[in-house]
């Protein structure tokens, strides 16, 4: 476990300072790909960045020191971030977005968690749940969950388990010091995330540190009648959802980037003139950026669809519609893919060298595609389901995350 000092008590930056700051930090996260990748989490000198740069503090309410900012400024954030470092920008848009997970709790809970302007940052599992008993002013917590991104930096976990003798899930707010962290992250891509299994054994939380799951995820939660920044009175799933394809978008852009200076520098096989210069370059080119184009409108053209929706009624989305966000988010992915197939298949086998930037977006990519709230057959066979009538159940767009 490192250490990093905590967060401390700051004046409010607006959502464009910050995201003029997370610019800045680019060129430093370039700098350190491979040190992260080596380290298998952040060094400390991008989260004391991201710190004084205001990232955790994006989504949060202005009266709890944050920069109150929106939907929107958040994928741009993770947009941007990807510029950087696919596994900084992975962990850093969790720490921003999981932060404004606290705010979704009650004013108890606030009150303990954001003291003195500290804006934590959240190592959140979503599975296994775990088990939880109650005792005397809380319940003492049990389990083992996966995939605990950003959890070697982390105050908290955040973790999900069932009442004993219920089948009621709950959310959990738990101290890092009650936790184990298991070292499993042996990973080929994406090393930096630290996104290591978390374990813990009858380890005591508060009650007010504990939330019912549904209530928490719906745009009734809690916060969303403390505060008015409109993030919190969404459901959830209409915020995470659009996660994946900002981040894949922003490793396309940097991909396409890369690609043109690679065309600009480097000669074409079997001839003399730069890769820039031939038939075969500018046609790829050509449609590697046609495909990115696409993809970059239709991941704004649907947060701005998901904004003006959640905008119009406070009623929770319908199945129907959010079936149809869903597969344009499977759509940004697609042509993303295509973007990046292009790039890599024009750029020779020098991006398969260790340290290359696209080699390392290459793998980015395609694990962020075999993610399971990306499976393109799963989720699109579900959007199907519901768009006919066919979906059975309550809830069936629940998955889509």
């Amino acid at each position: 476990m490192t250490t990093v000092p905590p967060a401390v008590t700051r004046t409010p930056l607006s959502p464009e300072e910050v995201l003029e700051n997370a610019r800045g930090m680019l060129p430093g996260l370039r700098e350190r790909m491979s040190e992260t990748e080596k380290l298998r989490r952040l060094p400390d000198s991008t989260v004391r960045e991201a710190e004084a740069a205001g990232l955790t503090g994006l989504l949060l309410p202005r009266v709890l020191g944050g920069s109150g900012g929106t939907a929107q400024d958040f994928f741009a954030l993770v947009r941007l971030l990807a510029h950087g470092d696919m596994s900084a920008a992975w962990t850093l848009s969790f720490y921003t977005m999981h932060a404004s997970l606290l705010a979704r709790f009650d004013e108890s809970a606030q009150k303990m968690v954001f003291a003195d302007g500290a804006h934590p940052r959240i190592a959140f599992v979503g599975r296994p749940p775990g088990t939880a008993v109650p005792v005397e002013g809380g319940y003492l917590v049990s389990g083992a969950w996966k995939y605990g991104t950003g959890v070697m930096h982390a105050d908290y976990a955040l973790v999900p388990a069932v009442l004993k003798g219920t089948e009621s899930l709950s959310l959990f707010l738990v101290p890092r010091d009650q936790i184990e962290i298991v070292d499993t992250w042996q990973m080929t891509t994406m090393q930096g995330t630290g996104s290591n299994d978390i374990r813990m054994s009858e380890g005591f939380v508060p009650a007010p540190l504990t939330i019912d799951w549904e209530l928490w995820r719906s745009r009734s939660n809690p916060g969303a009648a403390l505060h008015r920044e409109p993030v919190l009175g969404s459901a959830l799933n209409e915020i995470a959802m659009f996660l994946f394809p900002a981040m894949a978008v922003g490793a396309a852009e940097t991909m396409v980037d890369e690609y043109r200076t690679r065309l600009d520098r480097h000669p074409a096989a079997f001839s003399p003139l730069k890769a820039g210069d031939t038939t075969a370059g500018q046609l790829r080119y050509a449609r590697a950026l046609s495909a990115l184009r696409l993809a970059q409108a239709r991941l704004d053209a649907t947060v701005e669809l998901s904004a003006e929706l959640n905008a119009e009624s406070p009623q929770e989305l319908t199945d129907e519609m959010r079936a149809v966000l869903k597969l344009d988010c499977i759509g940004v992915l697609n042509q993303v893919w295509e973007t990046v197939e292009l790039v890599v298949r024009g750029s020779g086998t020098s991006i398969f060298r260790t340290g290359d930037a696209t080699g390392s977006y290459l793998r980015a990519v395609q694990a962020l595609l075999s993610h399971v709230t990306a499976d393109q057959d799963g989720m699109t066979t579900r959007v199907g389901e519901i768009l006919l009538g066919r979906a059975a159940g309550p809830a069936p767009s629940g998955i889509f995350v």
